[in-house]
């Protein structure tokens, strides 16, 4: 069976200066592979190859095993894209831009889109137009519309920038139960190395245009997560509601030590208000000393 996307040696410029320089990497059927880097080093570039915004590249890219040069329309119905800033119609409801969107799905979407709605707490914000929203909330309404489709192979850049730790983890659980209910292969560019540790099963690390590490993630192993809240009461009154997990109490901070599973657990039954999550993870310290 073909890999879900394939890219080999990408190459692009814009005018004489290369952005991407010989890329190779796979994402396999039910995978998601993360990319990170700092800022310009080609993470956003590499997406707007892959999903058709950017047309004049080196090298090709393999979507189901279709060749996205030869078979654009075919690649592009496999795909669900959120690149930079994603807006729906501001003037328009929730509901109006469903089913906008909904008259180019092939089959009938609304019992999936209720699914959804419940899962991302937007029900309430059915009949409200998209305007009023928060920011967090239009980046769960776009990916709400961007799965409407069923599309096997997601395209993410920074999903879930700008958003306060609770909605971040709620679109992260989202993200993760779609990956296991529908095996959709997703490609996650994203600065939050704790998000990437969290929903990646591979991370490619690239810096100048370049790939310069391919990390394999292990959500087994246990590191050291760092909760800050916005003062010490706030965190002291968490401290003392969270005694079954492993955690210590310093100042304004909480620290648990966990694996990924365990940390969302902690997050869901804990609920804790916090401003800040980091973690001491492996894959800091490689991006760290890479970069």
């Amino acid at each position: 069976m073909e890999d879900a996307l394939k890219v080999q040696n990408l190459s692009k410029k814009i005018g004489k200066k290369s952005i991407i320089s010989n890329i190779s990497f796979d994402v396999k059927y039910g995978e998601t592979v993360g990319i990170v880097g700092i800022n310009g080093a080609g993470k956003t570039s590499i997406l707007k190859c892959l999903c058709g915004l950017w047309t004049k590249y080196e090298g090709k890219i393999f979507v189901n095993g279709f060749d996205f040069k030869d078979k654009p329309n075919e690649c592009l119905f496999c795909m669900g894209t959120m690149i930079e800033n994603p807006s729906l119609f501001p003037n328009m409801t929730l509901k109006q831009n469903i089913e906008y969107f909904g008259a180019f799905c092939t089959y009938d979407y609304q019992s999936r889109i209720n699914l959804f709605l419940d899962f991302l707490k937007l029900d309430v914000f059915y009949n409200k137009k998209v305007r009023t929203f928060s920011t967090g909330m239009k980046q769960k309404a776009c990916l709400l519309i961007v799965l409407m489709k069923k599309p096997s192979i997601l395209l993410l850049d920074e999903p879930t920038s700008m958003l306060d730790p609770l909605s971040a983890e709620e679109i992260r659980i989202f993200l993760n139960y779609i990956k296991e209910k529908e095996k959709v292969s997703t490609l996650i560019c994203s600065h939050n190395l704790v998000e990437i540790e969290d929903l990646c099963d591979k991370v490619i690390i690239i810096d100048k245009g370049k790939i310069i590490e391919n990390i394999e993630i292990n959500n087994n192993c246990t590191k050291l997560y760092k909760f800050e809240f916005a003062n010490e009461n706030i965190a002291k009154q968490t401290y003392k509601q969270s005694k079954e997990y492993e955690t210590v109490l310093q100042g304004k901070n909480i620290f648990l030590r966990a694996n990924v599973t365990n940390l969302k657990k902690y997050i869901t039954e804990e609920n804790p208000d916090f401003t800040n999550l980091s973690t001491d993870g492996n894959l800091q310290r490689i991006f760290s000393s890479l970069i």
